[in-house]
């Protein structure tokens, strides 16, 4: 029968990967909302909100099907 340390223990762990991975997610859902701003997209506004609104799951979705689709604005110094 497992301890009630170790119980705690494997707990910590998980906890741990868990903010690991939430924190990852939201890195990357930020990193696409920055993405979607620096380029020329016709339909801006339906993918701000797709990503938005759909979190992680809508900047997968972005990175997989919108992104290499089109340019990125130059920018002027």
């Amino acid at each position: 029968m497992p301890s009630v340390e170790n119980i705690l223990e494997d707990f910590g762990v998980l906890l741990y990967l868990f903010v690991a991975i939430g924190l990852a997610g939201t890195g990357f859902w930020i990193w696409m909302i920055v993405d979607l701003m620096k380029r020329e997209i016709p339909d801006k506004i339906l993918w701000i909100i797709l990503v938005i609104f759909a979190g992680f799951i809508g900047a997968l979705i972005y990175f997989f099907t919108g992104r290499n689709k089109y340019p990125i604005k130059p920018t002027s110094l």
